[in-house]
């Protein structure tokens, strides 16, 4: 998502952020017709999935790999929908107003669309993808499910509060049977958005720590585990790994060399950062040092705001 300190041009976030300061349940009417309708369109589209799954341990370094939601099968209803095998949707990246898909194979950025939306547009400053490939977006002041072929918004619910990251962790971490939707404010707040009595209630989950702030993005992915950029410390981002259950920093890997990291996500093994200005990074997994993927040329004049994966992008 969106970082606080923004750039500058009509299509930059602006200089802060209404924190909100999530230190307690927050509740806001959101119309209960509409989120509860959209929960029921999600879960009846579900697939059933092993939740054990891990990658390769070659791929990572000792103390990478997590079973983020061991045992949540034993604790959770069986879902309904065909078994999924193999990596779930697709590498995603947006700026405030269109959504792309990144076809590495191609080398190339795959315009969807431009966001839409039933009722209360918004600039859209996150977006999350669930186990089941659903894709869900956040504004300044509201939050929805998009189409990932049309970018085509449904609204949700107004948010209490805003934020400038978000990513789903996987189910079975704060949520049985099912992934859990996380707000990350400009202060590093990791915060649960459950939209699942049709409000949006928020309970705040805990902080990144050590004074460090949200750079605005993070990921979850069952195998490889969850991290984050954040700022506030050195001249650039730095890359961590964080607590799915808490979003406290577990371990500074390093600062990436790269400002304005507005976005992060993780394919078939590679961490992926994309920048404020344009630009997209591959991201050493032991040291956070970022590489510039010049072969991957950006629209001109895009402003990266967010990035998405699912939490079974790496399949099982």
């Amino acid at each position: 998502g969106c970082g606080s300190s923004g750039g500058t041009g009509t299509g930059a976030p602006p200089a802060s952020y209404a924190d909100g300061a999530a230190t307690e349940d927050g509740v806001a009417d959101a119309g209960a017709a509409d989120g509860a309708a959209a929960d029921t369109a999600v879960a009846d589209t579900g697939a059933a999935t092993d939740s054990g799954a891990e990658s390769d341990t070659t791929a990572f370094p000792d103390g990478f790999l997590e079973p983020l939601d061991a045992g949540a099968d034993t604790a959770a209803p069986e879902d309904t929908g065909p078994v999924v095998t193999g990596p779930v949707g697709k590498l995603y990246a947006h700026t405030s107003k269109d959504l792309y898909e990144l076809d590495l194979d191609a080398g190339a950025f795959l315009k969807k669309g431009t966001f839409s939306f039933d009722k209360n547009e918004d600039k859209i400053t996150d977006i999350a993808v669930d186990k089941f490939g659903t894709l869900y977006a956040i504004g300044f002041d509201h939050v929805y499910t998009c189409a990932t072929d049309t970018a085509k918004c449904i609204w949700l619910a107004k948010l209490p509060t805003s934020f400038n990251g978000m990513t789903f962790v996987p189910e079975g971490v704060v949520t049985p049977g099912k992934d859990a939707l996380i707000g990350i404010s400009d202060k590093g707040e990791w915060t649960h958005i459950d939209l699942s009595s049709g409000k949006v209630v928020l309970k705040k989950l805990g902080v990144y720590g050590g004074g460090w702030l949200s750079s605005g993005d993070a990921f979850s992915v069952v195998g490889v585990g969850t991290f984050a950029t954040l700022k506030g410390k050195g001249d650039t981002d730095t890359l961590a790994k964080i607590d799915p259950k808490t979003g406290k920093i577990q371990q500074l890997l390093g600062e990436t060399g790269a400002v304005g990291l507005f976005g992060l996500a993780w394919w078939k093994g590679v961490f992926y950062g994309f920048a404020k200005g344009g630009s997209v990074y591959e991201l050493d997994i032991k040291t956070g040092k970022a590489t510039e993927v010049k072969s991957l040329k950006a629209p001109k004049g895009v402003s990266w705001w967010g990035a998405g994966v699912s939490t079974r992008a790496n399949g099982g």
